[in-house]
């Protein structure tokens, strides 16, 4: 008897605990169902902007960080060398050419600011009547806010419309959550279904990412693994209207351009969005971004280099002690000397390509693949001259279908020089002075005649004759 009690009181037990266990988990489930839900949500709702405050609050801060390093440079360096006190860092020769100097680059720096606060990066809402409007529809993968759908090379040619190459966007502007599936080809066109077949069985599920070798070579032979093993450029058409529908203003974006979740609205040429001015860097304003990271590297390197020099020229005089504001200018200007020179070079290099930081993500992941092939192909185990083979393979590679950086880039236009003049202008002194306007109506680009007219890379033999 009291072993069967024992027994009882444990099953209760057990059954007190997987109920327990049962409904923590519901409400941990739950819980998960609803903060998903909320981030989905949030996620598609990127059509009303955050608010003023919280998008200008930046630049107040840069204009009061200014303030005071203007306060700290010339009253508390230049001042005390002008009037020759004791407690001066330098004589009145120094003090005076100090002070001319950082107005001069100060000017610039402010000039050159407050034109990209105030020149807006365009955005597609202005030329709306230009924009073709699109009806998406509300499947339960775009009711829940994912990106839903398949990509255009998933669908099967009989899906196409025999009246025009453009498919609708109720079709086609949807997308596969997670799956990188840029060139996987065609699926037969007479696919048979399983609820039409009872025999077949489902399809395996998708692995959430497969590399670009092995997008190509999991159907095929060992003996052809050589050959798929190669350079493969996405074969996705990025100029046909239904690979530029945007799912929350409900129209066709024009060339370059992408919508900004912080801004609400699609901006024309979107480069980022910079907390730092307020607003995004577009097709209007890059310009200005490029001559204001120009200034303002210049700006923070001649405060941090004067300070440093100052008190390190100083430092061995008897009774000399550094001002503490000094210091805290000197964090400032060197954070700020870093972060604009990196930004500069950065966008010197993108506006050589004809790229924007959006766009040069592409490109990375497509070079990023390519090293993963270049692994399998010459491993560093394999052989001693490993890096003059990985260097052979990818001048076949070049040899079949150009250089990645240039003739791979749709919006390359020839030469750097041309990608320049095309980004800044043809005025030498509008490469550094912010006047002026940028070029073009931010809507259309010139494409690079290696890419057919819908967007779609070509191989070299496929080039016009002038270009191979």
């Amino acid at each position: 008897m009291r072993e069967g009690k024992k027994n009882n009181a444990a099953d209760n037990d057990n059954a007190r605990n997987d109920d327990g266990s049962r409904r923590w988990e519901d409400k941990q489930c739950c819980g998960f169902v609803e903060t998903m839900e909320r981030r989905r949500e949030l996620r598609f709702a990127g059509n009303k902007p955050r608010p003023w405050l919280e998008r200008k609050f930046m630049v107040g801060i840069v204009f009061a960080i200014v303030g005071y390093t203007w306060y700290v440079y010339i009253g508390r360096l230049c001042v005390p060398m002008i009037k020759r006190r004791n407690d001066a860092l330098g004589d009145r020769a120094m003090g005076i050419a100090f002070l001319t100097v950082y107005c001069f680059l100060g000017l610039m720096f402010l000039w050159s600011y407050t034109k990209l606060i105030l020149t807006p990066p365009g955005f597609a809402r202005d030329y709306a009547d230009l924009l073709e409007k699109q009806t998406l529809p509300t499947t339960s993968s775009q009711a829940h806010g994912g990106i839903g759908g398949e990509r255009y090379e998933l669908i099967p040619p009989s899906a196409a419309p025999s009246t025009s190459r453009h498919a609708t966007a109720e079709r086609y502007i949807t997308i596969q959550p997670g799956i990188n599936n840029t060139n996987i080809p065609h699926p037969p066109a007479t696919t048979p279904s399983i609820d039409a077949d009872p025999k077949l069985s489902p399809l395996p599920p998708r692995p959430a990412h497969l590399p670009m070798h092995q997008v190509h070579t999991q159907n095929a032979k060992p003996t052809d693994r050589v050959d798929v093993l190669a350079r493969l450029p996405p074969t996705r058409p990025i100029l046909l209207p239904e690979h530029r529908v945007c799912k929350i203003e409900h129209h066709v974006k024009p060339m370059r351009t992408h919508h900004c979740r912080i801004c609400g609205t699609c901006v024309l040429m979107m480069d980022h969005h910079c907390p730092w001015i307020g607003q995004c860097v577009g097709a209007f304003n890059y310009k200005f971004f490029g001559i204001f990271l120009f200034w303002s590297s210049l700006y923070a390197l001649w405060v941090l280099s004067t300070l440093v020099g100052s008190i390190a020229r100083n430092s061995n005089n008897s009774g000399f002690s550094v001002d503490p504001q000094h210091v805290v200018v000197i964090a400032l200007s060197g954070i700020l000397s870093l972060f604009c020179v990196m930004m500069l070079i950065a966008h010197i290099y993108m506006t050589l390509q004809n790229t924007t930081s959006i766009e040069s993500l592409g490109m990375r992941d497509m070079r990023e693949d390519e090293k993963e092939i270049l692994a399998e192909l010459a491993p560093m185990c394999s052989s001693r001259n490993v890096f003059t083979r990985r260097r052979q393979i990818m001048r076949e590679w070049d040899k079949e279908w150009g250089k990645p950086r240039t003739e791979m880039n749709i919006w390359w236009l020839g030469s750097k020089k041309a990608n320049w003049e095309h980004r800044m202008g043809k005025s030498k002194l509008g490469w550094i002075l912010p006047i002026g306007a940028s070029l073009g109506d931010g809507l259309t680009f010139p494409v690079n005649p290696r890419f057919d007219k819908d967007g779609r890379y070509r191989r070299r033999s496929e080039w016009p004759a002038e270009l191979q």
